[in-house]
């Protein structure tokens, strides 16, 4: 799949907000296996055909996937407890 991720800035901010370090690289590693792969908890939002979300553990990433332009851009980070 090989796709680019790009981080916005509250994605990025989300992010590292994190209560834990291990969760934040678990999420990360998460995203960046989806772009290299398309594998990974993902559901889509609504009815939109690029909004998804990515689920990791007890984290949810909201993003948007543009396979014509080839990328992730990840919106926001945020735990579901």
């Amino acid at each position: 799949m090989k796709l680019e991720v790009i981080w916005s800035p509250a994605g990025e901010a989300t992010l590292l907000r994190l209560a834990h370090w291990r969760t934040a690289e678990r999420v990360a590693r998460a995203v960046y296996d989806l772009a290299a792969t398309g594998q990974g908890r993902l559901r889509r939002r609504g009815t939109s055909p690029t909004e998804f979300a990515l689920y990791v553990g007890s984290c949810c990433v909201r993003l948007s996937l543009d396979r014509a332009a080839r990328s992730i851009t990840v919106w926001h980070v945020f735990e579901l407890r």
